[in-house]
């Protein structure tokens, strides 16, 4: 519009003539947005993410706790010999040993040696043969599977040797086969 053109008065409803769809003014019929921040109505907002659980870290701290003592008369009554034989007949004997058999021994013999070792600990923790002796055959084990490496068959023989010694000195029977890399 030029400036000689006058620009007609606002009709009652707020718009100019010829302004096209332009409100001018208050008077203008598009809602104001009124921007509030109201943060003391968060409670009636729906949440972002899925509530969590309370209380999970208190329940599982309990549970260990009260295992604890659980644990610990279970050892006591027993004397801790069960927890030791079960170990050093399952999990020694089965699984170290089996993986550490030397080269030259055959199937046989290393089954021989497993069931050997397994009666002596099962005679030692039906109080067949005494703690002493277990303690004995244990800490030589124990020398034996320090070095790395498979076992010297030499070594071998000397330990399941010393078993069955002791088992014969205090009347156990040997399920095993005769031992060693020749089969004597």
């Amino acid at each position: 519009m030029s400036e000689k053109e006058e620009i007609p008065p606002p009709t009652p409803d707020g718009h100019h003539p010829g302004a096209g769809d332009q409100a001018v003014g208050p008077a203008s019929k598009e809602p104001e947005i009124i921007w509030h921040d109201d943060d003391d109505d968060d409670d009636d907002d729906p949440p972002m993410a899925p509530h969590r659980k309370e209380g999970r870290g208190c329940f599982l701290t309990l549970l260990i706790v009260s295992a604890i003592p659980v644990i610990f008369f279970l050892i006591t009554f027993t004397g801790g010999d069960f927890l030791t034989y079960i170990y050093m007949r399952n999990w020694v004997t089965d699984h170290a040993l089996v993986s550490r058999m030397p080269i030259l021994y055959k199937p046989a013999q290393a089954r021989s040696v497993v069931k050997t070792l397994d009666a002596f600990y099962d005679a030692g923790r039906k109080g067949k043969i005494p703690a002493t002796e277990v303690i004995s055959v244990s800490s030589e084990f124990k020398e034996l599977l320090s070095y790395p490496g498979s076992i010297r068959p030499e070594s071998l023989s000397d330990l399941v040797s010393h078993a069955r010694a002791v088992m014969e000195q205090y009347h156990v029977a040997d399920p095993g086969l005769p031992v060693g890399p020749s089969g004597k």
